[in-house]
């Protein structure tokens, strides 16, 4: 008897689990909205994503132009793969990728987030195809805002670019292609930021030319092959930045943390 008086109990608090449950389903249904998964890995997904402390109010994906890598196609690999009608300056398979795109209105204003992941294996001038459509979206957001008499939005750039034709890699057709020996006397990260941010208005406060943010192969301790390839740019003319590299990523990731404390420019 003493059982049945508590099964109503236990019928009650199972409502309420079950209940919990379905919040945190629709939590993370909601998260997966800025979760891009776009390419096929190891069995799983690669993809990007941007999180924000206030609330986003859209998102969108920017589909990036097709890359390929320096070298050949396995013949499996090959069948899987529908090959573009155009020629590239790379054979192998051509690899679609995508950038997400996301506003958030912050105690700042309007902020407009773009993250992306560049082609490791397809050239330094590949990868600069491969970045335009972004920056192309970011200049017609600013361009709308102006025409419709709002605030010029603050535009964020953020992720892993794989700017890294410089030391061994020149001497690697895997990672250079045919661009190995351009650009002599610069890390590709000074490069893009003397040749393609120069007249974006976005800048990325992090030293260009040194090892510390990202080392591939090391001998004894000394850095043999390392450099920059993960990016943090903001719109200049409305932001001023603190910068900080917060660590290496240790033995979890090859990429280090890096972030960037943001405040208006006096102007805006």
């Amino acid at each position: 008897e003493n059982d049945k008086d508590e099964n109503p109990k236990v019928d009650e608090d199972l409502k309420v689990d079950e209940k919990e449950d379905r919040k945190e389903d629709k939590k993370e249904d909601e998260k997966e909205e800025v979760i891009d998964e776009h390419i096929k890995f190891h069995g799983g997904v690669e993809g990007i994503a941007i999180l924000s402390r206030y609330p986003i109010q859209s998102t969108r994906t920017i589909h990036l132009p097709a890359t390929h890598p320096q070298t050949p196609p396995t013949t499996e690999a090959a069948q899987n793969t529908t090959t573009p009608s155009h020629t590239p300056p790379f054979c192998g398979i051509a690899k679609s990728r995508t950038a997400l795109r996301v506003e958030t209105h912050t105690p700042l204003g309007l902020v407009v987030a773009y993250c992306c992941h560049l082609d490791a294996f397809a050239g330094r001038t590949a990868r600069v195809h491969q970045l335009q459509p972004v920056l192309e979206d970011a200049q017609v957001t600013i361009w709308e805002s102006a025409q419709n008499g709002r605030p010029r939005p603050h535009i964020i750039v953020g992720g892993d670019f794989n700017t890294h034709n410089h030391g061994l890699a020149r001497f690697s057709r895997k990672m250079s292609g045919s661009e190995g020996m351009s650009g002599l006397g610069k890390t590709e990260a000074q490069w893009w930021d003397d040749v393609v941010f120069a007249n974006t208005g976005l800048k990325d406060p992090f030293n260009k030319s040194d090892d510390s943010h990202n080392t591939w192969i090391s001998v004894a301790g000394l850095t043999v092959w390392g450099g920059k390839i993960d990016w943090l740019l903001f719109s200049e003319l409305t932001l001023v930045c603190d910068a900080h590299h917060i660590s290496q990523g240790g033995k979890s990731s090859d990429h280090p943390y890096l972030r960037l404390d943001l405040r208006c420019t006096p102007e805006i």
